[in-house]
């Protein structure tokens, strides 16, 4: 995502019992790290929703840090890149 212009993540589905989802990025790939939206809250889902993404990182990835056996999300980030770029 490096180099990327706005950035935009959606997570429907599913929770489940006391189901969340939680956005992290990475720079090096073995160090992971909440990531925030612009007004500086994690980015941490316990119901379906849309939010910007803040920190411009190399790698992104949904951690589902808690739920139960019905637990089943899509979670989508969206990049606009600069037609220049």
């Amino acid at each position: 995502l490096t180099g990327s212009g706005d950035r935009s993540v959606q997570v429907t589905g599913t929770f489940g019992a006391g189901g969340q989802v939680v956005l992290e990025g990475s720079l090096n790939l073995a160090d992971w790290f909440t990531l925030r939206d612009p007004s500086g809250a994690s980015l941490t889902f316990s119901t379906v929703g849309l939010k910007a993404v803040l920190e411009n990182v190399v790698a992104v990835r949904p951690r589902v840090t808690s739920g139960d056996g019905t637990t089943a999300l899509t979670v989508i980030v969206a990049v606009r890149r600069d037609r220049n770029g």
